[in-house]
């Protein structure tokens, strides 16, 4: 009798379980078709899983969307983007969208690579906190002037690349990523010194802050980061002597040729 009563309670989970995947499946269909990105696919082929840039799992819930370079514009994702519970990839680079990022983005809490590279996006959004599963964010090229301070709480991220955007200063938050492997900020007219705080990036492999507007000596930071192997800090306004520290290095570093290469 215990037996048949557990078969009959297994039984009914299992069908629970497939009733919400059958309903999830129906919601993420609808917000890929409310989108309009795929306004020419989804009246030839009814089965979302299919559709170009679009991959599912084993039950049909939308893992990944790559539309990197399909001619997008205007808002910046879908209205239901929060649809997408179990997305893991997703990739709109190299589009004409623009805007804020809208805060529903923070329910995505299995992503793990958000790729806006090449847009005109200016504003992240504060809900970006619940995003802890993230361990790459690319915001390369676009209009974002200011950081919120949830980036601070994306302690999982491990590479971070926001070359070009006019960003005038390192965002603070940024010195809480202790395991940020990649770190970009070519190109976003950051002033002043090299923040000393960067020593806190303990394992950083890459670090790039070159075509900046960085003043004043190359500060021995280097020889905190043991892990750092490729360097750049070409095309700055750094003066004095490139410290003796990084000959104890194996990095592959990339310096203003008038600044005197003193390593042993």
């Amino acid at each position: 009798m215990f037996f048949l009563l557990s078969i009959i309670v297994m039984s009914n989970e299992i069908a629970r379980a497939a009733n919400k995947d059958s309903e999830s499946q129906i919601g993420e269909a609808k917000a890929l078709t409310e989108s309009g990105w795929w306004i020419n696919h989804s009246k030839k082929d009814a089965d979302h899983c299919r559709w170009p840039g679009v991959k599912c799992n084993a039950v049909g819930r939308v893992t990944q969307i790559d539309l990197s370079g399909h001619g997008l514009n205007g808002s910046i994702l879908p209205p239901r983007i929060d649809a997408f519970s179990e997305l893991k990839y997703l990739n709109l680079s190299t589009n004409s969208l623009r805007g804020e990022l809208p805060p529903s983005l923070g329910n995505l809490t299995q992503l793990m690579v958000l790729d806006i590279s090449h847009n005109e996006i200016d504003s992240i959004p504060q809900t970006i906190e619940n995003m802890q599963s993230l361990v790459s964010l690319n915001l390369t090229r676009n209009l974002i002037e200011f950081m919120p301070s949830a980036l601070g709480l994306l302690t999982n991220l491990t590479h971070l690349n926001m070359d070009s955007n006019p960003l005038y200063s390192i965002p603070p938050q940024i010195w809480n990523l202790e395991n940020l492997m990649t770190l970009n900020l070519s190109h976003c007219l950051l002033n002043g010194p090299i923040p000393p705080n960067i020593v806190k990036l303990e394992s950083l492999v890459t670090l790039d802050l070159s075509s900046n507007m960085l003043v004043g000596p190359i500060v021995s930071f280097v020889s905190n980061l043991t892990k750092l192997t490729s360097l750049y800090l070409q095309s700055n306004k750094l003066n004095g002597s490139i410290p003796q520290e990084i000959g104890r290095l194996t990095i592959h570093l990339s310096y203003s040729p008038s600044l005197p290469l003193l390593v042993s």
